[in-house]
């Protein structure tokens, strides 16, 4: 059986969730910028002052300052207690709230204060853009593991559009995430051969948390050798195998059955994978080829 050719849809959702950030960015801005008497541009680039400016009573002010600190990216890290009071105002403006966090986003692992109220976020943002952006900044914090890969596990089943964000913020954890493993492994069961965009994303996790995975072996196994499964998820399932190392050991046959299957195709990507996966595991059998 010929390998399934991937989906166009997961695509089209990435596309759609990288455009509309700028997209989204630029058009609220242009509204809050318009008629605005706060047009001192000498303060744009100051995060202490955009800092006091998310204060403001006026919701505009508060929203071009958001922006632009988002556009500072790591240089707003001064901003950083006021975003965090941003976040936690009884006020809601999910406009401003969102691209508070989308600014945290890009400060990084020196936002690690703002993980439990990007925790909450993650869980009560109505908005994709804000559960995307809170699954991203803490990815990039990468701090407290404790509070944020419990959270993350609980956003691989909310909807598709943001998961290839939850699981790279899940791959940024390595094997603090292990945990994630069981619900990797079941939604690996479930997503049909042709989202071949989502189970990579998924088998990349398991690849980042690598000797931890150790249960999701057989089903690597099944993978590597489905011939309805997209090459490059076949791929990317010995790249996770290679990764695990000793502990993938009851793998090596099903490796090298891969090998011997593609060594017909001439497919030298992923028999490059099968190789150096080999190698890692440690086939006794390897020095003989």
């Amino acid at each position: 059986m010929k390998p399934q050719e991937p989906s166009s849809q997961p695509s089209r959702l990435m596309r759609w969730l990288r455009c509309s950030v700028a997209g989204f960015a630029a058009a609220i801005l242009a509204v809050a910028c318009g008629g605005s008497a706060d047009s001192d541009r000498s303060t744009d680039s100051n995060p202490r002052a955009l800092a006091r400016r998310l204060l403001d009573p006026d919701a505009n002010v508060r929203l071009r300052a958001a922006l632009r600190l988002v556009g500072l990216r790591e240089k707003a890290a001064p901003a950083l207690p006021e975003l965090i009071l941003l976040l936690e105002h009884p006020e809601r403006n999910w406009d401003i709230s969102d691209q508070a966090v989308y600014a945290i986003s890009y400060i990084g692992p020196s936002a690690a204060d703002a993980v439990p109220v990007l925790v909450r976020y993650l869980g009560t943002s109505p908005t994709t853009f804000g559960r995307t952006a809170a699954a991203q900044a803490l990815g990039a914090i990468r701090s407290h593991p404790d509070l944020t890969v419990p959270a993350l596990i609980r956003s691989l089943d909310d909807e598709r559009a943001q998961r290839p964000v939850v699981c790279r913020a899940l791959g940024a954890f390595g094997d603090k995430a292990a945990p994630a493993v069981p619900a990797v492994i079941r939604l690996l069961e479930t997503v049909p051969p042709a989202e071949v965009e989502d189970l990579a994303n998924l088998v990349n996790v398991l690849r980042r948390v690598g000797p931890s995975a150790k249960a999701s072996v057989p089903l690597l196994e099944r993978m590597l050798l489905d011939e309805s499964v997209h090459i490059e998820v076949r791929i990317d399932s010995a790249d996770a195998l290679g990764a695990m190392g000793k502990d993938a050991s009851a793998a090596l046959t099903s490796l090298r059955e891969a090998w011997r299957m593609e060594a017909a195709r001439s497919s030298a990507k992923f028999e490059r994978s099968i190789r150096t996966a080999i190698a890692k595991i440690g086939d006794p059998q390897d020095g003989d080829r």
